[in-house]
C-alpha cells in the first residue's frame, strides 16, 4: 500500500471535476491545492489483541515541478527494505512512470497513453494497451483529501493493477466517523479494493493523516503511525 502524506499546509478541500462520474480516471479529479510534504512513521506488527511489535520504519515525500509530481515510499523493516517512485502528471495525476525495488527486485513500468509496458517483479516482460485512462499506483490517498469530510463521503476510482485480469481494477473510498488518534480527532477514512483492505486516520483539520493500518492476513494488522508530528 502506498501513501500521499499532505503535512506541509492548509489547503481548502478539492472538488471532483465530475461529480456524477461513476467511477473516477485522470482528469476527473481536482487535487491542485494538495502540497508537496515530507513524512516519517514507525511499522508495527500487532497480532490479536496486543499493542504491536515493532517492524521498521517508512518515509515518504511527495514534489512536484514542471507539471510533473514525484511520490516516493521508503520502508526499512526487518531483514526487507523497499522503495517505491511514481511518476505522475500534476493536477491531473496521469501515470507517467513507476519503478519499485524490494530486496533487489525491480519492478519499473512506463506508462504512455493508454500503453504500459515494462519489466515485474518477477524478470517477465510487460506490453498492454489499456481499453480506458486509469491511475497509477499511490494515489489513493491524495483522492481522499478531495472528498467532504463528511461521515458517509465515498467515492471510487479506476487505477493499473498488473495482478488483476484487465490490468484495471476499482478502489472505493468511504469517509467515516471522527476518532481520537494520537491525540488528535481523526477522520476515518476506508479504501476498499480487489487486493486489500485499508483503513486511514486523517487530520483534516492540520492536513495530515495520522495513522494507517491493514490485514496482510486473519489475526495479524500492520499499523504506521505517524513519528514526526509535534
Amino acid at each position: 500500500m502506498r501513501l500521499s502524506l499532505l503535512a506541509l499546509a492548509l489547503f481548502a478541500a478539492p472538488v471532483f471535476a465530475q461529480s456524477n462520474a461513476d467511477s473516477y480516471r485522470p482528469g476527473d479529479v481536482d487535487a491542485s491545492a494538495v502540497q508537496p510534504y515530507e513524512a516519517q512513521y514507525r511499522i508495527f506488527v500487532i497480532q490479536g489483541a496486543g499493542s504491536g511489535m515493532p517492524f521498521g520504519t517508512m518515509s515518504e515525500s511527495l514534489s512536484i515541478e514542471d507539471a510533473v509530481a514525484l511520490s516516493t515510499v521508503h520502508v526499512n523493516g526487518a531483514g526487507q527494505t523497499q522503495r517505491d517512485s511514481a511518476w505522475f502528471s500534476w493536477p491531473e495525476m496521469e501515470p507517467i512512470r513507476f519503478r519499485s525495488e524490494a530486496n533487489g527486485a525491480v519492478k519499473e513500468l512506463a506508462f504512455d497513453g493508454l500503453a504500459v509496458s515494462g519489466t515485474l517483479r518477477d524478470g517477465s516482460a510487460l506490453d498492454v494497451t489499456l481499453d480506458a485512462a486509469a491511475f497509477g499506483q499511490g494515489v489513493a490517498d491524495i483522492i481522499a483529501r478531495t472528498l467532504p469530510m463528511e461521515d458517509g463521503a465515498t467515492a471510487s476510482f479506476y487505477a493499473f493493477d498488473d495482478d488483476t485480469e484487465g490490468y484495471v481494477s476499482t478502489t472505493t473510498l468511504t469517509v467515516g466517523a471522527v476518532e481520537q488518534v494520537l491525540g488528535r480527532e481523526a477522520r476515518v477514512i476506508t479504501s476498499e479494493s480487489p487486493s486489500n483492505s485499508v483503513t486511514m486516520w486523517y487530520d483534516a483539520e492540520a492536513d495530515q493523516m495520522l495513522q494507517v493500518a491493514f490485514s496482510p492476513q486473519p489475526g495479524i494488522t500492520v499499523e504506521l503511525r505517524r513519528s514526526d508530528l509535534d
